[in-house]
């Protein structure tokens, strides 16, 4: 008896600690009913017409969170697509969707956040680490520290990028005798553009596709500069396709009359739903 005691108390224990799950809901939690059909607010009896849905932040481990997106409806939690996973390593790195920042919190809902990849830095400022809410200029660099575009954030949305003005001191040449290349080290250029694109979440629900057109400058030392966006989409595909080609690795240079030289080089991004 004793011994079924124990296994009992133990099972419970690993089921509690295995099991359980602390959530807190980052907004109010929303909740419906239905009746005859149709779908009521409960917090004011009011007749809706599409979902709104709660934001939850659970903690599956000491040091690991998920946030989940859902909406009850009659007492029943329905979950929606799209889970973010996040875990804190050292008290000052997250990682996120394979994405690893590094952060230093300043004061009460600022934190500083930079990641690098591939010799490139991003880096900003957050409202909040998990969620991971981008709050105000996030500086797109390169390992010189070359600012190759700025993205701008208001409470984790987007609301434009700014890419910075480049004076040109030599003449940038339209139509060359050698146009430039991609390195075929690295395959096909639209293939190695594809790879790199990160369809915007808020298009989940969506099928929205479309092809972007970028206008750069492919320097006379290879280098990708970019100009403007000549053809939108919508402007978070714009944005994305601006942050894979800013950082394109350097190109083999067009040539007039044997002479390495800027070339006016646009290159088209496309998006589409698979």
């Amino acid at each position: 008896m004793k011994i079924l005691i124990l296994i009992i108390v133990g099972l419970s224990f690993w089921i509690k600690n295995t099991v359980a799950q602390d959530t807190i809901h980052l907004n109010p939690k929303v909740e419906y009913y239905s009746k005859n059909g149709e779908l009521f607010d409960k917090l004011n009896n009011s007749k809706v017409l599409s979902k709104y849905s709660s934001c939850e932040k659970i903690q599956v481990s000491n040091d690991s969170f998920k946030i989940e997106y859902c909406y009850y409806i009659d007492n029943k939690r329905i979950p929606l697509s799209g889970t973010d996973y996040f875990k804190i390593v050292h008290d000052s790195i997250l990682i996120k969707d394979n994405e690893s920042w590094c952060f230093k919190k300043l004061s009460d809902n600022v934190y500083r956040v930079n990641k690098q990849t591939d010799g490139f830095i991003e880096k900003g400022t957050s409202y909040s680490i998990i969620p991971f809410v981008k709050n105000g200029d996030f500086f797109h660099m390169n390992n010189q520290n070359d600012t190759l575009l700025i993205e701008h954030f208001k409470m984790g949305y987007y609301i434009c990028t700014t890419i910075p003005k480049i004076v040109f001191k030599d003449t940038i040449y339209s139509e060359v005798d050698e146009m430039p290349k991609f390195p075929s080290k690295y395959g096909d250029l639209q293939s190695y553009i594809e790879k790199r694109l990160i369809f915007p979440a808020i298009y989940n629900e969506s099928s929205i596709s479309g092809k972007v057109y970028v206008k750069t400058v492919v320097m006379a030392n290879g280098k990708i500069k970019i100009i403007e966006v000549i053809r939108s989409v919508d402007p978070p595909l714009d944005n994305e396709a601006l942050k894979v080609i800013s950082k394109l690795p350097e190109f083999e240079p067009g040539k007039n009359k044997g002479k390495e030289v800027n070339v006016y080089y646009t290159i088209p991004v496309s998006f589409i739903l698979r």
